[in-house]
């Protein structure tokens, strides 16, 4: 359930050994997916938490953000379409606030 996944976040180094272990087994990754989905979806919180996992590449799961967007490409950009040139729906101040 939840917690089992919670556990899983915690455990989970993908790094290890160059990133050739266990973690990286297919079966897992699967199972890692599944629980990043079921955290998403069916045990979403109410309460935005964030949880921190990883030593060299720290993975950030960020459960129910809602507000602000957040942009991959950097906040100046977020209120740009995909080639940076004309606006799509979101404004800089939803953007940047």
């Amino acid at each position: 359930g939840r917690e089992a996944c919670l556990r899983r976040f915690k455990q989970t180094d993908f790094a290890e050994d160059g990133f050739k272990n266990d973690w990286m087994d297919p079966a897992n990754l699967t199972l890692f997916a599944r629980c990043l989905y079921r955290m998403r979806t069916d045990w979403r919180q109410t309460l935005k938490t964030v949880h921190v996992g990883g030593v060299h590449y720290p993975t950030l799961v960020a459960l129910n953000h809602l507000s602000p967007p957040v942009s991959t490409s950097g906040a100046n950009w977020c209120w740009l379409d995909d080639r940076g040139v004309e606006r799509n729906s979101l404004s800089p101040l939803v953007c940047c606030d």
